[in-house]
């Protein structure tokens, strides 16, 4: 299991949440996050997804996917819904799309939530905010 505090003693944590892979948009917003992870990196910054699924569900896709970084698991979406991005719905699994920048000291730097799932910046646009921890 990853935690959270492992990956900020690495650096600057980007923090997608994904409303689930099940979602095409999700999917095409991980693939971009994946062809940004380079440049990302090179940055110093960590990356890493969370989802709604169970902790060998999560390893398994992002296998499937071939992601180069960690799809963490929100099972129960408690992490989520302190970050308020749960849907509302108690029986929904899906939550908001949103990404986060967090200092390695877990200060949150930058956040952004899209209420339309279907819009997300490209993740190249969050250069400039891990450009300040150098």
């Amino acid at each position: 299991m990853i935690r959270v505090e492992q990956l900020l003693a690495r650096g600057p944590l980007v923090l997608a949440f994904v409303r689930g892979l099940w979602c095409e948009h999700s999917r095409l917003d991980l693939a971009a996050l994946d062809k940004a992870t380079g440049p990302l990196r090179d940055t110093g910054a960590v990356i890493a997804a969370i989802l709604r699924y169970s902790g060998e569900d999560a390893v398994s896709y992002a296998d499937t996917l071939r992601v180069r970084f960690p799809l963490l698991n929100d099972k129960g979406g408690r992490v989520a819904e302190a970050f308020g991005l749960r849907s509302g719905r108690p029986d929904d699994l899906a939550c908001k799309p949103a990404r986060f920048v967090i200092a390695p000291e877990g200060m949150i730097t930058f956040g952004d939530a899209y209420p339309d799932y279907v819009h997300r910046p490209d993740p190249l646009e969050l250069l400039p905010v891990i450009g300040r921890f150098r």
